[in-house]
C-alpha cells in the first residue's frame, strides 16, 4: 500500500574496471516482461541523491507504480510528482512490456519564480509517443512576461532513435523572444525568434537544413 523513504542514497560502482567500448550497434532489449507483478499505490522519497545530481537531490518525490500491469504486459507510473532546485515536475509514463515497446510518456515542468535567482517563471511539457526505437517528441515552453520583456515562446518537435549511432533524425523547432538567461543562469541574455528544421541520419553525413 505504501512505501516511504526519508532519503534514499544512490551511489554507482567505481571500483569496476571500465568496459571496452562495444563495436556492435546498440539494440532494443528483448523484453521488458518480469516474471512478478508489483503494485506500489503510494511511493514517497524525501530526498534522493546521487552523484550525477550534484549536491542538489530530487526533493518531495511522489507516485503510484505498477510494474507488470494487464497481466504483465504494461509498466506504468502515475501521479510522478518530483521538485529539483527550482523545478516542479509531474510526468506519468506507460510502456509496454513486449517489442515494440509502445511508449506514453508526458512531462510538465514549472520554475517556482519565489526560489528562483532569475526571478522569472516559465512552464514546459513534453511528450514521447511510439515504439521505444523510435518515439515522436513534441515539446512547448512559455515564459511569462518580466522586466519589460515579452513572452517567450518556444515548440519542438521530431523523431528521437534513442538505439542508434545518431539519435535525432528529424528536428523542427520555433521560437519567439527566448532568452536564454531565463532557463540558464550563465547564458547570455538573448532574444531568439524564428523557426527551422534539420533532417540528418548520420553524424559522418551532411545533414539539411532551413
Amino acid at each position: 500500500d505504501e512505501l516511504r523513504a526519508a532519503r534514499v542514497q544512490f551511489d554507482p560502482r567505481s571500483d569496476e574496471p571500465a568496459a571496452e567500448p562495444s563495436t556492435e550497434p546498440r539494440r532494443p532489449p528483448a523484453s521488458l516482461a518480469l516474471p512478478i507483478e508489483l503494485q506500489i499505490r503510494a511511493l514517497r522519497v524525501g530526498e534522493f541523491h546521487t552523484p550525477a545530481l550534484g549536491g542538489t537531490p530530487l526533493r518531495e518525490l511522489r507516485a503510484q507504480v505498477q510494474l507488470g500491469a494487464n497481466h504483465g504486459g504494461l509498466h506504468r507510473v502515475d501521479d510522478l510528482t518530483l521538485a529539483w532546485r527550482p523545478l516542479q515536475a509531474s510526468a506519468p509514463l506507460h510502456i509496454a512490456s513486449q517489442r515494440p515497446f509502445a511508449l506514453q510518456a508526458s512531462a510538465e515542468l514549472t520554475q517556482d519564480a519565489a526560489a528562483s535567482p532569475l526571478g522569472a517563471p516559465w512552464q514546459a511539457s513534453a511528450t514521447l509517443v511510439g515504439p521505444l526505437a523510435r518515439p515522436e517528441l513534441r515539446a512547448t515552453l512559455r515564459a511569462q512576461p518580466t522586466g519589460g520583456r515579452p513572452e517567450q515562446t518556444l515548440d519542438v518537435a521530431g523523431t528521437l532513435q534513442p538505439f542508434a549511432a545518431w539519435p535525432i533524425p528529424s528536428l523542427r523547432a520555433r521560437t519567439a523572444g527566448l532568452d536564454l538567461s531565463t532557463l540558464i543562469a550563465a547564458a547570455p541574455t538573448t532574444a531568439l525568434g524564428g523557426e527551422g528544421a534539420i533532417e540528418s541520419r548520420a553524424v559522418e553525413q551532411p545533414a539539411t537544413g532551413h
